[in-house]
């Protein structure tokens, strides 16, 4: 049976919730309210081949991590599910950062908001996350709002990741930088992104999709930037055009 753990995390401390390979198989993590410390939650596996397998982070509230609301590494089939993460530091941030969380994973419903005045920013980061056709992973009815200024903001970060679906999500940015994104995207394979809204209202692109072959579907999204270049594809400006 899963584990529920209540945390109380205090200044100054470095992490807030930590799961090692010696300590968990099988867990469960609800219903905790973690505050500051240099992670708010992480979740570490053994390696990219001996991965921690039926994690479950389900409806956990995470504010002002110093770098990393959720760090998720060597994970197999991981569920985060309806979790709330704010933040509002001017450093370098990570709201989720997910890294060879491998087989079908689930990252639904979460809400993330970061709001400062600066500060590099990547909302949900996935990289070299690895499905398998008929059992992809699924990035699905995610919230991201965020604005930092004028510094570089990522909502969306999908790397070197394969047979990922990210579908029904909604993203929206009001920093003024103009290479800022809510989606980018970037090698892999077999991506599908669909029924998403990416917005760009401080004038950079909605959506970067940075290579040609990762995709298995790009379909019905709606895209919106207030500043003159749309999307990018493969390094080449969009302007007022919908895939």
């Amino acid at each position: 049976k899963g584990q529920q753990q209540q945390v109380e995390h205090r200044r100054g401390v470095h992490r807030g919730l930590i799961a090692e390979p010696e300590q968990l198989r099988v867990g469960l993590f609800e219903n905790n309210d973690l505050q500051w410390g240099y992670y708010g939650s992480d979740l570490y596996g053994i390696s990219a081949t001996t991965m921690n397998t039926g994690t479950k982070f389900i409806n956990n509230r995470i504010s002002d991590a110093y770098y990393y609301g959720l760090l998720s590494y060597y994970q197999g089939g991981i569920e985060i599910i309806g979790n709330t993460i704010t933040s509002t530091n001017t450093t370098m941030y990570y709201g989720m950062y997910l890294y060879y969380n491998q087989n079908a994973i689930r990252v639904l419903n979460n809400k993330l908001t970061a709001t400062a005045a600066s500060g590099t920013l990547y909302g949900i980061y996935i990289y070299y996350c690895t499905a398998t056709s008929g059992s992809e992973g699924r990035i699905a009815n995610n919230f991201v709002h965020a604005n930092r200024g004028s510094s570089t903001v990522y909502g969306m970060y999908v790397y070197y990741s394969n047979y990922q679906n990210v579908d029904f999500n909604t993203v929206n940015l009001t920093n003024t930088y103009s290479l800022s994104a809510p989606l980018y995207s970037y090698y892999g394979s077999n991506q599908r992104y669909q029924n998403n809204i990416f917005t760009n209202n401080g004038g950079g692109l909605a959506a970067n999709y940075a290579y040609t072959t990762p995709y298995r579907g790009i379909n019905y999204n709606v895209y919106y930037s207030s500043g003159a270049t749309l999307a990018q594809w493969n390094g080449v400006n969009q302007v007022g055009r919908s895939r």
